[in-house]
């Protein structure tokens, strides 16, 4: 009698370890599946940080690329604008000479 109340308690205490296993194993798999999902949410967070970072450089570089050719420009400018004044200038004294040279010989045929 005493041996089957032993037996009795032994089989209950097996279904129960059993049971207990088999909630520990859902939960290890619910648990381990929560995990790989937030590892998924990391790792695609990470790659769009990446990707941020690619474009910035881009934009960067694109950035670099405009203030170098606006400086080119600028600098061009200025020569074009410094030799048309000069050429300005030169005409300017031409026009001067000519007119002195009229002077001289509108005097000279008085």
């Amino acid at each position: 009698q005493q041996q089957q109340i032993l037996i009795d308690k032994i089989d209950l205490l097996t279904k129960e370890l059993h049971s207990f296993k088999s909630e520990q194993k859902v939960r290890y798999l619910q648990t381990e599946e929560l995990l790989q999902s937030e590892l998924t949410k990391i790792e695609n967070q990470i790659q769009k940080l990446f990707n941020l970072q690619t474009d910035f450089k881009n934009l960067e570089n694109q950035f670099d690329s405009f203030i170098k050719d606006q400086h080119k420009q600028i600098y061009t400018q200025s020569l074009n604008y410094q030799s048309s004044i000069q050429n300005q200038k030169d005409q300017f004294k031409l026009l001067n000479q000519i007119l002195e040279s009229i002077s001289k010989q509108s005097q000279q045929l008085k």
